[in-house]
């Protein structure tokens, strides 16, 4: 779905539908304490991906933006757990 050097999909000026269409397809992994920021996986790569809506002061945190997350910084957003666990929720 997507080539491993994409770091970043969606967001103003990116293309939300892309992004989407990306986000549905992966595995929600968790929810961020705040509830705007959520840790997907690409179940073909296995690559983790970070789902938010960086601009809080529009209506609904503005277009949805994808970005490629490492381990180590999903387990200090997430904790550990979330990288352990099966999907949750659609």
């Amino acid at each position: 779905m997507t080539d491993s050097d994409t770091t970043r999909i969606g967001g103003r000026g990116g293309d939300v539908e892309r992004a989407r269409r990306m986000a549905h397809a992966f595995e929600r992994l968790a929810v961020g304490e705040e509830g705007w920021s959520a840790l997907l996986r690409d179940p073909s790569t296995s690559a983790l991906w970070e789902q938010t809506w960086p601009h809080s002061e529009e209506h609904g945190g503005g277009p949805m933006r994808l970005s490629r997350i490492g381990e180590q910084e999903a387990r200090e957003k997430y904790g550990a757990a979330a990288l352990s666990q099966e999907k949750i929720g659609p």
